[in-house]
């Protein structure tokens, strides 16, 4: 932290050249982790409200906590029909829908249905657009340009970008939709004042093409880190059997079974805090 904070205002960044060019290429504004200096200053400062202090993270208790219960049913579903009865064969997987679920309830108040099966195709065709994207931005970053019209790496690249874009753009305007239909019957109270896009687009810190091109990347960015420091999580408490009953005995002993956790429990496990930390 004290590295980073020498750099002051205006850090300097690792440059995302390769992003940058399929948001060239396709006219779309860059997001948070596009921009640099000045115009990446300005798009934090709009899209930290609501978002990064822990005050505001306490708005969408309620609504990952619905998450979570359906996340709760659904992985006792799948251990009920494995082979052993105790096994769910692709955790990372299951927690790529579980974050996807949990991330658009915050940023577009609607729930899309990737914890109750079947999982609608489109759900299930971005999170794979998600890690093919990675997948082939290794080839293109190593391979020269000269090569790009010779092997399918940039194309599909770009195809899997377009893909994260798309579902991205679609519930932005299906959320203005709402917004409209609301505001014209003079429901205007009924709109959740917690619903981040709601809140960036009224607020007038964001264009709807900025908020394109930046709640893109926070959809991908939100999905991925969750999913995977999850799963790394549960892999290094497998690993560590002592450390798993202690962290047990911390969370029933703040949050008994049959109550709902709130936000303010956090504060009373540390270990907890120490698990999530340790695994990043």
């Amino acid at each position: 932290e004290q590295l980073l904070r020498q750099e002051g205002k205006h850090p300097l960044r690792h440059d995302m050249a390769l992003w940058k060019e399929h948001r060239d290429s396709r006219g779309f504004a860059y997001g948070p982790f596009t921009t640099e200096g000045e115009e990446w200053y300005q798009l934090r400062q709009a899209l930290n409200s609501r978002m990064l202090k822990p005050s505001d993270a306490a708005l969408y208790t309620d609504s990952l906590n619905e998450v979570i219960g359906d996340l709760l049913v659904q992985l006792e579903d799948i251990k009920a029909k494995s082979l052993s009865g105790d096994q769910v064969p692709d955790v990372a997987n299951f927690f790529y829908f579980f974050a996807l679920e949990a991330i658009t309830y915050i940023l577009f108040e609607k729930r899309i249905g990737c914890l109750k099966p079947p999982i609608h195709p489109e759900m299930e065709t971005f999170v794979k657009s998600v890690g093919l994207m990675f997948k082939n931005s290794l080839y293109v970053t190593f391979l020269p340009k000269w090569t790009r019209p010779l092997f399918p790496f940039w194309n599909r690249y770009l195809e899997n970008w377009d893909i994260i874009f798309t579902f991205g753009k679609k519930l932005i305007e299906e959320k203005l939709k709402d917004m409209a239909a609301e505001l014209k019957d003079g429901n205007s109270d009924k709109i959740r004042m917690s619903g981040y896009l709601h809140f960036l687009l009224s607020s007038g810190e964001l264009t709807p093409d900025e908020a394109v091109g930046s709640l893109a990347e926070i959809l991908l960015a939100g999905v991925d880190t969750t999913s995977n420091t999850m799963t790394w999580a549960l892999y290094h408490l497998a690993q560590d059997p002592e450390t798993q009953e202690a962290l047990y005995k911390e969370v029933v002993g703040v949050v008994p079974p049959g109550k709902i956790p709130q936000y303010k429990d956090f504060a009373h496990m540390p270990l907890l805090k120490a698990v999530l930390k340790e695994t990043l």
